[in-house]
């Protein structure tokens, strides 16, 4: 990546923060999905071979909330084929309390 790509992302990422709190009067929340599917099955390690990696699945829904500095939680609420599957709960950036109050009422409910 070059210093004007650099740049480049940077305003980019500017516009995306601007357009998600031009969504604050409109919503409390986002709710989405926490990854594109469930984790990867994993068979586990064998005896006297080296440890394999341990796929967690795509980080792809986690870049929004990195990205826009907002605060999101993560619950397993769901399932695929009997392998947990999260929903997602993302907020306004500094709404931290806000939106784990939100989760826990989600998850209660």
């Amino acid at each position: 990546m070059t210093v004007s790509d650099y740049r480049a992302a940077l305003i980019d990422r500017e516009a995306a923060r601007a357009c998600y709190s031009a969504l604050a009067p409109l919503a409390d929340a986002v709710i989405t999905l926490s990854s594109s599917g469930p984790a990867p099955l994993w068979a586990g390690d064998q005896p006297g071979k080296p440890l394999l990696p341990r796929p967690t699945g795509d980080p792809v829904f986690n870049f929004p909330s990195s990205m826009l500095f907002a605060p999101s939680v993560t619950m397993p609420l769901m399932a695929v084929q009997d392998m947990p599957l999260g929903a997602q709960v993302m907020g306004q950036p500094h709404e931290d309390a806000r939106i784990t109050a939100m989760a826990r009422w989600l998850g209660r409910t």
